[in-house]
């Protein structure tokens, strides 16, 4: 399984990780990049890694869900910015 990412690799790692121009097929590739880093698709999802997929938009926030509790270390998260943009963002102190 996949460590949390420590502090020097999450500044490495921050920003835009997928354009928003991806457009509703970006979270085809949320759910790879959350693969690259250990997450498995249960099976009752499978079906549902395409766009196409009924539940698919629920399987992308489990994806998401898992990324932020397993590899986004303390004071980041992974998501999507106000311009469409999916990456790992630092959270802001307001």
């Amino acid at each position: 399984m996949q460590t949390k990412l420590n502090q020097t690799e999450a500044k490495a790692y921050t920003g835009c990780w997928l354009d928003g121009h991806k457009g509703q097929y970006i979270g085809e590739d949320i759910i790879i990049e959350a693969e690259g880093f250990g997450f498995k698709v249960p099976a009752e999802y499978q079906k549902d890694r395409k766009v196409e997929g009924e539940w698919h938009w629920e399987l992308v926030d489990l994806a998401e869900s898992w990324l932020n509790e397993h590899v986004a270390p303390e004071g980041w998260w992974f998501g999507t910015n106000e311009s469409g943009d999916w990456g790992l963002w630092r959270v802001e102190e307001d």
